[in-house]
């Protein structure tokens, strides 16, 4: 399991033209009902109903395709009201774990250090404070090698699970998901659905891999976890940080994101951020054992 030394990390991505089954958003969560107890998982859903949902969605049918089976769904009551939902292969046990999701609703209050317009406004979102997926039985190889936090390979199903989550939040009226990446190549990966409310920190992401681009995503990410990334205006080592991330569903924000403002803030961050790799500090790395592999993009 990825460890927590900063922010929860990045969920899965998806959009609505994703493929797989082609549903309603009030089919796929009409049957889960507004029930209240400590044993629903957000306040509202049953095991049951989350297994439902699961089947609807497609996400079990893919999971079987990869040979996994008998299903077992926990709800699992953590410190501070929240809850952890886990998903098993056949017995529910830490070796058959194949996702754990945290999740909570919760508002988000806009920095007026960054916009002024949104920042006395609140909106509910959906937020993501941890969500896990693995395939604890497979290993990782030369094409497909570890990420930084990754105990074993992904499940191949973010896509999916994002989509359920966007259904989740319309039938709840939500303004859009909250999350932290907390590492560079889960912010990379889903760059496509969600943005960084901070225009700089998004022009870092979009900087970083102009800058690394001669290395595949494993590498840009393990480079930067080493220390072996420099930012060139301070001549030291980049340290990736966490920052609220946001897939925008409300039209307010998704206009804020469009809106010329915030371009403008972007472009000239991006213009501004460099960055320099170590060639010999990470070819150290390397040779004391890191083991770091070549391979292509994955979940």
């Amino acid at each position: 399991m990825p460890k927590r030394k900063r922010k929860p990390k990045i969920a899965g991505g998806s959009s609505d033209a994703d493929g797989g089954i082609l549903i309603g958003e009030n089919d796929l969560l009409g049957q889960l009902s507004d029930k209240q107890g400590s044993i629903l998982y957000l306040g509202k859903y049953t095991a049951d109903e989350i297994r439902r949902a699961l089947e609807k969605s497609g996400i079990f049918l893919e999971l079987r395709k990869k040979g996994f089976s008998d299903f077992i769904i926990e709800i699992v009551p953590l410190e501070d009201f929240q809850q952890a939902l886990k998903v098993y292969h056949q017995a529910a046990t830490p070796d058959n774990l194949l996702s754990e999701a945290r999740l909570r609703e919760t508002y988000f209050c806009p920095d007026p250090d960054v916009d002024e317009r949104l920042a006395k406004k609140r909106f509910k979102m959906l937020c993501i404070d941890w969500l896990m997926m693995q395939n604890p039985y497979q290993d990782f190889t030369p094409d497909r090698p570890p990420l930084p936090g990754q105990a074993h390979p992904g499940l191949g199903v973010a896509k999916k699970v994002l989509k359920l989550l966007k259904a989740l939040c319309r039938l709840h009226g939500l303004a859009g998901i909250l999350n932290f990446p907390e590492y560079f190549h889960n912010a990379y990966f889903y760059r496509s659905y969600f943005r960084f409310y901070n225009p700089a920190k998004e022009a870092n992401l979009y900087a970083l891999a102009r800058d690394l681009s001669r290395l595949t995503i494993a590498e840009m990410s393990w480079a930067i976890e080493l220390g072996c990334v420099i930012d060139l205006s301070t001549n030291g080592p980049f340290e990736w940080t966490s920052d609220v991330q946001i897939l925008p569903l409300d039209p307010e924000i998704r206009s804020f994101f469009e809106s010329s403002a915030y371009q403008k803030a972007f472009h000239q961050c991006l213009s501004e951020q460099k960055f320099h790799l170590d060639d010999a500090r990470f070819l150290d790395k390397k040779k004391a054992g890191l083991k770091l592999l070549k391979g292509e993009e994955h979940e």
